[in-house]
C-alpha cells in the first residue's frame, strides 16, 4: 500500500519546530508609574530647594534620582512612594510655617501702621422712609405738615436716645430693636409722630429701640426683600400692609401670600416675634369697583390671617377697631390716609401692641 500523501517525514528533512513566544510580563499600573514620576521630580525640587537654601550647588539629577530596577516589585514600590511623600510632607510643612510667620509679620506691621493712620469712626446707618409717589393711595396732600428737619427723619430716636453719658461714661439706653414695615400708613405715622408728643419711640425709649421703614404705595410682595435681616433681626417685626393689595388682588391669595410670608420668617429667624397689624377700612379705593366689596374682603383677610396666625404660633396681632368708616374724623379728605386724629388711634394701637410684645420678652417697663 502507497502512504497517503503527506503523511510521513519527507526524506533528508528534519521535522518543523514551533518557534516558543516569549513571555512578556504585565505592565504595571500606569497610576503607579505616574505617582513615580511625580514623587521623584518633587523630590529633585525639594533638592533643589535645600541646596538653594543652604547655598550649596544643586545635586544633579542623575545623583537624587537613580535609576529604576527591573526587579522592583509593585510592593516595594509602593513603599518606596510612602516613604517618599511622608518626606516630601515634612519639608512642605517646614517650609510652609517659616513662610507663614514671615508674612503674619508682614501684616501685622501693616495693620499697626494703618491702625495709627485710620482712626475715624463708624457712620451709623438709618431706615429712611421712601419718599416717592403714592400709587393707588391716591393722597392729595402735596405738603408735607410734619416735616421738620430735626426730627422728621424715621429713627431719629434711635440715633440720638441709643446712648446716655453718665458720669463721663456712656451706658446703652435701648435693650429691645423694632421695626415697623409699612405702606403710606407708616409713612405719615412715623412723621406726625416726630412732631407730636409721641416721639419717634412712642414713649419707649428707655426699654426698645424703634426704627420705621414707610413706603407710600407698598404691596405686599416687596416685604421679602426689605426683611433680609441677615444674622442680625430686630426682637420683633411689626407689617403693616395689604390694603393696597385688596384692588388687586384676589383674598384669598392674599391671605396665602400673608401666611406664606410670614411662615417663612419664623423659619428664617425663630427668635423674631412677628406683629401683624390688621389692614384699616377705607373710605375710598383708588382702582375699585365697589368700595363695599374692599371692606368686605378686608375683614375677611383680617380674620383667616389671624386666625392663621394663631392656629401656627407664628406670632401676635394688633387689632384697629376703634377706626370704623362711620368716624369720618379720623380719615382725611382723600377718604384713604388717616388725619392727626386717626393717627393718635393708630400709635397707640401700636404703641398698646409693643408693650404686650416687650413683657412677653422679659423686658422690665416699669414707667415709660
Amino acid at each position: 500500500m502507497s502512504p497517503k500523501k503527506g503523511g510521513g517525514n519527507k526524506k533528508g528533512k528534519s521535522p518543523a519546530r514551533r518557534q516558543a513566544v516569549p513571555q512578556v510580563s504585565p505592565p504595571q499600573s500606569s497610576s503607579d508609574d505616574e505617582s513615580w514620576v511625580l514623587l521623584k521630580e518633587l523630590q529633585a525640587k525639594m533638592a533643589g530647594l535645600e541646596a538653594k537654601r543652604a547655598e550649596r550647588p544643586t545635586p544633579r539629577g542623575s545623583d537624587t534620582t537613580p535609576r529604576r530596577s527591573a526587579r522592583d516589585t509593585k510592593g516595594r514600590r509602593r513603599a518606596e512612594i510612602r516613604a517618599i511623600t511622608l518626606e516630601l510632607t515634612k519639608h512642605f510643612d517646614a517650609l510652609e510655617s517659616e513662610q507663614g510667620r514671615e508674612t503674619e509679620g508682614r501684616m501685622a506691621d501693616e495693620g499697626s501702621a494703618a491702625g495709627a493712620v485710620g482712626t475715624g469712626g463708624r457712620k451709623r446707618r438709618r431706615t429712611m422712609a421712601t419718599d416717592g409717589q403714592d400709587p393707588g393711595e391716591g393722597t392729595s396732600v402735596s405738603h408735607d405738615p410734619y416735616d421738620k428737619p430735626s426730627t422728621s427723619g424715621p429713627g431719629a430716636a434711635e440715633a440720638s436716645g441709643s446712648a446716655r453719658a453718665i458720669s463721663g461714661v456712656w451706658m446703652p439706653k435701648v435693650q429691645r430693636s423694632i421695626k415697623i414695615i409699612g405702606h403710606s400708613y407708616i409713612y405719615w405715622a412715623v412723621r406726625y409722630a416726630a412732631a407730636s408728643h409721641w416721639g419717634n419711640d412712642l414713649g419707649l425709649g428707655a426699654q426698645a429701640s424703634i426704627s420705621w421703614m414707610g413706603i407710600r404705595g407698598m404691596q405686599w410682595l416687596q416685604l421679602g426683600r426689605l426683611t433680609a435681616f441677615g444674622s442680625t433681626p430686630p426682637d420683633v417685626l411689626v407689617v403693616h400692609l395689604g390694603g393696597n393689595d385688596l384692588p388687586r388682588v384676589p383674598g384669598k391669595a392674599l391671605i396665602l401670600d400673608i401666611l406664606r410670608e410670614f411662615n417663612r420668617l419664623h423659619v428664617l429667624y425663630p427668635t423674631l416675634r412677628i406683629v401683624w397689624s390688621t389692614i384699616i377700612p377705607r373710605l375710598s379705593c383708588r382702582g375699585a369697583w365697589s368700595i363695599s366689596k374692599i371692606n368686605k374682603a378686608r375683614r375677611q383677610v383680617n380674620r383667616e390671617v389671624c386666625r392663621g396666625i394663631s392656629y401656627n404660633g407664628l406670632g401676635s396681632v394688633i387689632n384697629h377697631h376703634r377706626i370704623q368708616i362711620s368716624k369720618l374724623e379720623y380719615f382725611r379728605e382723600d377718604g384713604v390716609h388717616l388725619s392727626e386724629a386717626g393717627l393718635d388711634v393708630f400709635l397707640d394701637d401700636l404703641r398698646g401692641g409693643l408693650l404686650v410684645e416687650l413683657e412677653m420678652l422679659g423686658v422690665h417697663m416699669g414707667h415709660s
